[in-house]
């Protein structure tokens, strides 16, 4: 995994999205949530190695970004941009 600095605010959400998928892979994702779920029902998150935990803490505000550039994609002005027209916008990004 390369984990990187970076904060929306000094990215386009485009980049943003980018970023995200250079640092966690889809099959890696899919793990690290699923390990995220397990370790949290299972209550062993405090028993999990340093490594294991610092991983799934990058994840979790890697996540968040993706949360918020995805947002950015799809609204305008504070509003939910409808599909049809939300193709349009994001072809100018």
């Amino acid at each position: 995994m390369n984990k990187t600095n970076s904060t929306l605010t000094t990215q386009t959400p485009l980049h943003s999205l980018q970023d995200f998928f250079l640092c966690f892979d889809v099959e890696e994702s899919r793990k690290l949530l699923w390990d995220w779920l397990n370790i949290t029902v299972s209550g062993s998150f405090g028993q999990e190695p340093v490594n294991v935990r610092q991983n799934l803490l990058t994840f979790y505000v890697h996540i968040q970004e993706l949360l918020d550039a995805t947002h950015a994609l799809v609204t305008q002005n504070g509003q939910i941009i409808p599909p049809h027209e939300s193709d349009q916008v994001n072809s100018k990004v």
